[in-house]
């Protein structure tokens, strides 16, 4: 005879066991994007000086000299390019989504809510699309103009990089934002049109 319970605690088991495989996947996906932005910014290997690639020193100069892709730390005054200050946006916002799909996934197994793998693979895509797109959005426009005494005209890489990951992390809520300052905007526009 098979015990319901039995049964249903397997399933809960599989189910959770699911999860904490996409969860470990997603985390490699974080490594492997640590691993990539590191390698763009010229900064040796974290183990390298212990395999004896490199030295502690170069290890150490690599950190003190970061800085945004292509700008030297004691390069020119004119600050970085709008394409390196999008590349940045774009892995830091995307690191905030996949630390939020984290966070999300821990709360389905901790709430014993429903688990759909095609369901979550969906909206790994879609939130990864729509957090980058308004961190992008939102950066590249601070940074071009000065809105409301806000400007990221002179934002370091530290500024950068934190407002970003904050973007990607609460996407959801930056849209809705965006969306309430649209109608506002687009409020008044039909009322002048009036």
């Amino acid at each position: 005879m098979n015990n319901p319970k039995l049964e249903s605690g397997k399933n809960t088991a599989r189910r959770i066991l699911v999860i904490i495989g996409f969860q470990l996947a997603l985390v490699g996906l974080l490594i492997l994007l640590a691993i990539q932005y590191s390698w763009m910014h010229n900064v040796p290997h974290p183990l390298s000086p212990f395999i004896g690639e490199d030295t502690i020193e170069s290890y150490a100069e690599g950190i003190a000299s970061f800085n945004f892709i292509g700008h030297l730390a004691d390069g020119p005054t004119t600050g970085p390019s709008i394409f390196a200050v999008i590349l940045e946006v774009a892995i830091w916002s995307f690191a905030g989504v996949l630390a939020r799909l984290e966070y999300n996934l821990a709360q389905i197994v901790l709430r014993n809510r429903d688990f759909s793998f095609l369901k979550e693979i969906s909206r790994v895509i879609g939130d990864a699309s729509m957090g980058v797109a308004i961190a992008i959005a939102v950066v590249a426009f601070l940074q071009s103009t000065q809105f409301v005494n806000m400007t990221l005209r002179n934002a370091d890489i530290g500024t950068i990089g934190a407002i970003s990951f904050i973007l990607g992390f609460y996407h959801e809520d930056t849209r809705r934002l965006l969306g309430s300052l649209h109608r506002r905007v687009a409020g008044k526009l039909r009322d002048e049109d009036e």
